[in-house]
């Protein structure tokens, strides 16, 4: 139970027992998608994204906190060909960093994110999810 209380937290996270990891990647990267063309600044980048599943998949924003690392983690950090960019500030009065598209969103971009997220981290993944839904009523 301790080790439970440390993965799923205090917060409250609702996921539903009828979640499906590839289906919520799917969501993501096409949310991320259409966040990314108004180059949002980081932080409001995911607050879309967030606000946006959560209406539609019914989670909870802290249960996509919990969940959406790996794919942050590919769009931005991983050595893969992403569409997304993450820029920095150049200059001092820049407001902070923001994300932008490298291109237009194509299919196979959706499946080579998707294809790293569940080859990279599918394990991690089903994991969290178990310990996710377990924590819910």
């Amino acid at each position: 139970m301790d080790n439970l209380k440390k993965i799923v937290g205090t917060k409250p996270l609702i996921l539903p027992k009828t979640f499906v990891l590839g289906e919520f990647i799917d969501f993501y990267i096409a949310e991320s998608f259409r966040a990314a063309k108004s180059e949002p600044l980081v932080d409001s980048f995911d607050a879309i994204i967030w606000a946006s599943l959560s209406e539609k998949l019914g989670i909870s924003k802290e249960a996509i906190e919990r969940i959406h690392r790996p794919l942050h983690w590919t769009f931005f950090t991983e050595r893969i060909d992403s569409p997304f960019e993450y820029v920095q500030p150049t200059t001092p009065d820049n407001q902070g960093s923001y994300v932008r598209l490298r291109r237009p969103e194509s299919e196979k971009d959706c499946l080579l994110l998707k294809n790293h997220v569940l080859k990279e981290y599918g394990p991690h993944l089903k994991y969290l999810v178990k310990t996710l839904q377990q924590a819910n009523p």
